[in-house]
């Protein structure tokens, strides 16, 4: 099968997959609380930087390190946390 044959039966795929009500609803949830939700990046980002005046440095800093230990935890919690039921973890938690 060449890649033009492969990139037309996953769009004939993914089409018939849209045209699934229960696809179609969850789509359309996702974009309208997008749209609807507002976002507080900008705010809290001059709040950081002007009113308590960390650097932008430091920011930066602590934006990767979020993606780093959310990235560990998520790795810890699939090796480990997996198979044991989730009233335990919020037992030991």
């Amino acid at each position: 099968m060449t890649i033009k044959q492969e990139f037309y039966r996953l769009t004939k795929d993914v089409w018939h997959a849209l045209k699934q009500k229960e696809i179609m609803q969850v789509l359309l949830f996702m974009l309208f609380t997008g749209i609807i939700t507002p976002s507080y990046s900008n705010i809290t980002y001059y709040f950081l930087t002007d009113e308590i005046g960390i650097s932008k440095l430091m920011l930066g800093f602590l934006v990767v390190s979020i993606f780093v230990t959310t990235l560990i935890g998520s790795i810890i919690y699939n090796y480990i946390f997996k198979a044991m039921e989730f009233r335990y973890m919020i037992f030991a938690a």
